[in-house]
C-alpha cells in the first residue's frame, strides 16, 4: 500500500527522478482511473499520458507519447512480505510498433530509469523528505 501511495503521487516524481523536470496530473493528487497528465523531461522535451487500465492496489497502465512514440507503461505491484514490494514496470511501444524512434526511446529511457530507481528507493525510505 505504501509503495502504491508513493508512486501514485506522480506530481512529486521530479524529487527522485533526475530526468523529470516537472510533472502534472489532472485531476490533481494521486493518479486514479481518469488521470491524465504531462511530464517535462531533461533533455528530450515533453510527454503526456492518460490512464488506460486501473486495478488498485495491484496495477495501473497509462499510455503516453514521448519522442514521437506512443508508449504503454505498466506499473504492477507485487507484495514480497509485510514491509517490501516488488514493482514490475513494463514499458512497450503501443501496438508493437518498432522503428528508429522506438529504439532510440528504449535506449534513452532505460538509462533514465536505471538512474531514477535508486533515487525512488532512497526517497521512499526517508519519511522526513515527504
Amino acid at each position: 500500500d505504501r509503495a502504491w501511495e508513493l508512486l501514485a503521487d506522480v506530481a512529486r516524481w521530479p524529487e527522485w527522478a533526475p530526468h523529470i523536470t516537472s510533472a502534472s496530473v489532472d485531476p490533481p493528487g494521486a493518479v486514479g482511473p481518469t488521470s491524465h497528465g504531462r511530464f517535462r523531461f531533461r533533455p528530450t522535451g515533453r510527454g503526456a499520458f492518460r490512464m488506460t487500465a486501473w486495478d488498485p492496489p495491484r496495477s495501473w497502465t497509462w499510455t503516453g507519447r514521448a519522442m514521437g512514440v506512443t508508449i504503454d507503461y505498466d506499473h504492477a505491484f507485487e507484495p514480497i512480505d509485510d514491509r517490501r514490494s516488488r514493482l514490475r514496470w513494463v514499458v512497450r511501444t503501443a501496438s508493437g510498433r518498432r522503428g528508429v524512434r522506438a529504439r532510440l526511446f528504449a535506449v534513452v529511457y532505460s538509462r533514465f530509469i536505471d538512474r531514477a530507481w535508486p533515487g525512488f528507493a532512497h526517497w521512499a525510505a526517508e519519511p522526513e523528505s515527504r
